[in-house]
């Protein structure tokens, strides 16, 4: 597996972001107006200015840069509030993007492995086994469960060692916790957070059913450590609403906790 510290660090932007055509566009702002003075280049097009219009947003609440490829990289032909800070649009991903595929390359592939120097002996694993994580999107519940499986065809029936989750190819820092959500949703699968080792990108399998008189809500067999506390109070209305009364679910330790309403003679299967 390759080590990232042994990875070029120069990057080369410009091949990475080939697949832009032309022009690379990018929609953010950011603070570095010294001089005070606007840095302002062109207009924005008339479809943008409806689109704002329409939003009922006023030009300033937008910051563009447009600056074409090749020979002219970097000499912007349309720049709106580029000297204001805001907050970054979903583009800012095609950043990201680039930096990604110039410093894993595009044939890079995320995977988790396990390891161990240990002994079998009757069928027991006598040491520890690490379970490595290599940045694996597709890490979910049955992958696991194939690699355990592949244990067992090793001959490997019980572990006496511990089990040692490795996340030290990615563990980012979070200096997210304890600020708010970044918008209303941040239960929703965009919104989590990847590290080297995600599990079913920390997702939890749920399922929550109602009829009448009752709520019943049944967790992954596989999740049988965590536990969960219903505050949900029945409402008539149809299923296909229940989110609007849906409150963001709350984690105390191994406890999960949902408020809000939901619609009688209704069934939703989610990832929380």
């Amino acid at each position: 597996m390759n080590n990232l510290n042994n990875l070029p660090r120069k990057l080369s932007i410009r091949t990475s972001i080939a697949f832009f055509s032309h022009c690379f566009i990018l929609t953010f702002g950011f603070a570095q107006n010294t001089a005070g003075q606007s840095l302002d280049v062109g207009q924005l097009p008339p479809t943008v200015v409806k689109l704002l219009q329409a939003a009922q947003l006023p030009e300033l609440a937008l910051g563009v840069v447009v600056t074409p490829m090749g020979k002219s990289a970097g000499v912007p032909i349309l720049a709106r509030q580029i000297d204001v800070a805001l907050q970054p649009a979903s583009v800012i991903k095609l950043l990201t993007s680039a930096v990604a595929l110039d410093v894993l390359g595009p044939q890079y592939r995320g995977r988790a492995e396990l390891l161990t120097n240990a002994s079998i002996k009757n069928g027991v694993l006598e040491g520890p086994l690490v379970l490595r994580g290599g940045l694996s999107p597709e890490l979910d519940l049955r992958a696991l469960e194939d690699m355990l499986k592949q244990l067992q065809r090793l001959g490997i029936q019980n572990i006496k060692g511990p089990i040692i989750a490795d996340r030290s190819l990615q563990n980012p820092a979070r200096p997210d916790i304890g600020l708010p959500p970044f918008d209303e949703s941040p239960e929703s699968q965009y919104n989590f957070i990847p590290d080297a080792l995600s599990l079913n990108m920390n997702l939890m399998p749920l399922s929550i059913s109602s009829n009448n008189d009752a709520i019943s809500i049944n967790v992954d067999k596989r999740f049988a450590g965590i536990q969960i506390e219903s505050r949900l109070t029945l409402v008539n209305g149809p299923c296909k609403d229940w989110e609007n009364h849906w409150k963001v679910p709350q984690s105390v330790g191994n406890t999960v906790v949902l408020s809000g309403k939901f619609p009688r003679n209704c069934q939703q299967d989610l990832e929380l």
